[in-house]
């Protein structure tokens, strides 16, 4: 089924006259790409000159901003804490088959953690279970926007929360819990939202530092509502801004988002917040749409407790060697930076072992770390600094040749992250996949294959819908007009589901 053009053109109002007029630019790719990031920001009626402050003197004392990060205090919980200040212990009540050792990982490797392999496992959901002890998260601000009339009502829980990097071994990553004034005054919602955001490489851009450009679009949206909404920033971002994100990593990014769930349930339970526990959305476009499918993934094999009420996800890249295959066949991507950044953060958390000269050519290859690696620019700044959308004027040629070394260490990690195989939908999950047709960012082949292999198992209900509007073949136009489809999807389902 396809969106029709004239529902489309109904999202558009008067909101447009609100938006920043357009810089003169050089030349035209620029325009292009602005025009197409603007166009998303009207569909959902967003003033990206909205700011957010740290809340001062907030009435709300349930959960408080801390000036000095500290575990939160569960004295009041049904266990007793066994641990040292910085939660390093057992909770008598909670705990993961040995008692969470060091962390709320179970011991590392042994029976707290399952199956010892992934620093995650199912031991009593890789963070001590809802009650459980271990490392603590904790909220480190509260922040409420200030300046846009339209997102007044919203109040921003930063929080960091034990996960795992990676390779496996344990670390802090952040997020944020994001309500509305009537969730705020009432302290209930009416159900959980996963908000797995699509693709950034600037840090102010991820979801604890409060940016309301392109990836707050769906949290904002869905916060408009009486649902609670919970944004992991990703291992890279945020609490590990210091570190490469593991951009593309499907299985790391959802161990790093079922966590954020996890630990963010703890928090709105401590903070006397509540909700229909039975209704959890798993919402994600692009990046986030293929973490959000690693994320219903992880939670049918490992978190039988976990139940998902509708995965909605839109334009992802599920099958990433079929991905890159198909870029290197038409040598062109509309967004050179993801090339980029996927094959980094593969060659780093994979351990091939390439060197940069290896995968790209100048002037790119002398430019990764600060274009890339600084987290100081956006996508549309690092796509203008490659400056072409030929695969061939930044990537090496032994990548193209799929028999060679390199290309064979590269498609091996990349077909070890399908989605597209290798597990099976939990028996009645509703799974919601969305996708334009003349998508250039994230060939709709992704979405196909991903369906076809859901439908094959007959366990799920699996619902395709693809969208052929405003199909203009430039930029990232395409990838954008995607998006706001998917956010139609996303309402409709919402106001139909819930009554609003």
């Amino acid at each position: 089924m396809e969106i029709s053009c004239k529902r489309f053109g109904n999202l558009i109002n008067s909101s447009y006259l609100c938006s920043q007029t357009l810089d003169i630019m050089k030349n035209v790719h620029i325009i292009i790409n602005k025009v197409s990031i603007l166009l998303l920001m009207v569909i959902a009626v967003l003033i990206c000159t909205a700011t957010i402050t740290a809340c001062a003197g907030h009435d709300d004392e349930i959960i408080k901003k801390k000036e000095t990060p500290n575990v939160i205090d569960d004295d009041d919980d049904d266990g007793d804490d066994d641990g040292d200040d910085n939660g390093n212990g057992k909770d008598d009540d909670g705990g993961n088959g040995d008692g969470n050792g060091d962390g709320g990982n179970g011991d590392g490797n042994g029976d707290g953690n399952g199956d010892g392999g992934d620093g995650n496992g199912d031991g009593g959901d890789g963070n001590g279970g809802d009650d459980g002890g271990g490392i603590k998260a904790y909220i480190t601000d509260t922040l409420v926007y200030t300046r846009n009339p339209l997102l007044t009502n919203l109040t921003n829980y930063n929080f960091v929360y034990p996960s795992t990097d990676p390779f496996g071994n344990e670390v802090m990553l952040s997020g944020t819990i994001t309500v509305n004034r009537r969730v705020l005054s009432d302290k209930r919602g009416d159900g959980l939202v996963l908000y797995n955001h699509y693709t950034v490489f600037k840090d102010e851009e991820c979801p604890s530092k409060g940016y309301l450009d392109i990836p707050g679009l769906l949290n904002t949206t869905l916060s408009s509502n009486r649902l609670i909404v919970i944004s992991p920033d990703y291992y890279g971002f945020g609490e590990t801004a210091d570190k490469m994100q593991a951009y593309c990593i499907p299985t790391a990014n959802a161990h790093a988002s079922v966590d954020a769930l996890i630990a963010a349930r703890q928090l709105l339970k401590k903070g006397g917040f509540e909700w229909d526990e039975d209704e959890l959305l798993n919402v994600g476009y692009s990046q986030g749409g293929q973490t959000a499918i690693a994320v219903l993934r992880l939670i049918d094999e490992q978190y039988p407790d976990i139940h998902i009420t509708r995965t909605l996800a839109g334009g992802g890249p599920y099958d990433m060697g079929e991905t890159y295959r198909q870029f290197l066949k038409g040598d062109k991507t509309g967004m050179p930076s993801t090339i980029i950044s996927v094959l980094l953060a593969y060659n780093e958390y994979f351990r091939l072992g390439l060197p940069r000269s290896s995968m790209f050519i100048e002037p790119t290859l002398s430019h990764i770390d600060d274009w890339l690696l600084s987290k100081k620019l956006n996508v549309l700044q690092i796509d203008n600094k490659v400056g072409s959308k030929g695969l061939g004027s930044y990537i090496a040629p032994d990548l193209f040749d799929l028999d060679s070394e390199v290309s064979r260490k590269v498609m091996n990690a990349l077909n070890s992250e399908s989605l597209c195989q290798g597990w099976r939908l939990r028996q009645g999950e509703n799974v919601l996949l969305v996708h334009h047709t003349k998508d250039a960012i994230v060939p709709i082949e992704n979405t196909q294959n991903l369906y076809e292999f859901l439908q094959a198992q007959g366990t799920g209900n699996v619902e395709l819908q693809t969208v052929n509007f405003l199909s203009l073949g430039i930029g990232q136009i395409n990838h954008v007009t995607g998006a706001a489809a998917f956010l139609t999807y996303i309402n409709r389902w919402i106001r139909q589901h819930y009554g609003y």
